[in-house]
């Protein structure tokens, strides 16, 4: 069997970054979000990259992950965006990480080993506005704020906060959001207190409520935007006659004598199943329809009734560009039925990446 290449084109994410430079002003800083791999694509490599763009901040999940880049030699500062877990604070010391904060309990904790090693560690507090996932409330947050700056092991450098439909550009319920988050601002400058990092945009946010920009901007998807090409080889092609049916569950079905190429890449590679009802490929420059369900390690694919010009090797694409033709995230998600996150972070770990 032939083996998935993911092509991810670092060039092209620089021009996403530098794009995403002249959408805001100068004095506003970017950090890149490389969580779960970078969405996949490898984060050591995309973070490197983010590096030597610029780029002034980086966000991962979890503290292993900032650890993995440390030791890959990044040196930009890294937040991590949620409170880790006790048992990893002498990490974040180690790999000089800035942690999430939103429970007194963690905050406590964290600063008697700052004070312990006789150190001080940046923190950035998230706040709660009506996401619902994690961080202190909004009405709690001043009031906090106020009594951790008498911590001596603690300095807050950032205080953010996550929309939860920034996509939808006409959203009152983002600007419900931004309203509290203002209110929080406005509540700590009349007590003068000041914070260096105030950031709320993520890719979406960044785009359609600019208002949301403050200091820093969190970029995510919009910085993978057509940097991926994912691509195999045909290791098969078959004349079936009219009536046969391909792969699994007896769902396709030959409408005449057709031809049907068997392609070396299937759902444990990153392919969503729900794509082989209305999917298609690329292969020579033209466009295929997938036949039948995709499975595990192959896909099927209707090339017609006419003996095909190409043979078994022929470079299938299954994500970017071919000759003129192209598939991008936006058809493949909107066919499947999922998000372009979701896409990216399936995308399996025997799929070889090569960095261009």
């Amino acid at each position: 069997m032939a083996k998935t290449i993911a092509e991810i084109n670092l060039a092209q994410y620089s021009n996403n970054l530098l794009a995403i430079k002249q959408a805001i002003k100068p004095s506003i800083k970017i950090m890149a979000v490389v969580k779960a791999d970078a969405y996949g694509l490898g984060a050591q490599s995309i973070s490197a990259r983010a590096e030597k763009e610029g780029v002034s901040y980086l966000g991962v999940a979890t503290v292993w992950e900032g650890q993995e880049l440390r030791e890959s030699g990044i040196t930009i500062p890294i937040l991590v965006l949620s409170e880790p877990e006790e048992t990893a604070i002498d990490s974040l010391f180690t790999f000089n990480l800035t942690p999430t904060v939103y429970s007194s309990k963690f905050l406590k904790i964290l600063n008697q080993r700052a004070v312990s090693l006789a150190d001080c560690v940046k923190v950035h507090i998230k706040v709660d506005t009506g996401m619902g996932r994690i961080g202190c409330q909004s009405g709690e947050c001043v009031q906090w704020i106020v009594s951790i700056q008498k911590l001596h092991g603690i300095e807050l450098e950032g205080l953010y906060s996550h929309f939860a439909n920034a996509d939808q550009p006409s959203s009152t319920y983002s600007l419900k959001q931004l309203v509290i988050f203002q209110s929080i601002l406005e509540k700590l400058k009349k007590r003068k207190i000041q914070i260096p990092l105030i950031h709320m945009a993520n890719s979406h946010g960044t785009y359609h409520f600019v208002d949301s920009h403050f200091d820093m901007v969190r970029i995510g998807i919009s910085g993978y935007k057509n940097i991926v090409t994912l691509k195999n080889k045909v290791i098969q092609i078959r004349r079936h006659p009219k009536g046969n049916y391909i792969s699994y569950g007896n769902e396709y079905c030959t409408k005449e004598q057709t031809w049907i190429a068997t392609v070396s890449m299937g759902y444990a590679d990153g392919l969503p199943i729900s794509l082989g009802k209305q999917g298609r490929v690329l292969i020579g420059g033209n466009a295929y329809p997938i036949a039948g369900r995709i499975t595990m390690d192959m896909t099927m694919v209707d090339l017609g009734p006419h003996l095909p010009r190409f043979d078994v090797g022929e470079e299938v694409v299954f994500l970017g560009k071919q000759i003129s033709e192209e598939i991008t995230i936006d058809e493949i998600c909107q066919k499947a039925g999922i998000i372009p996150y979701e896409f990216l972070c399936g995308i399996g770990k025997r799929v070889k990446r090569i960095y261009l």
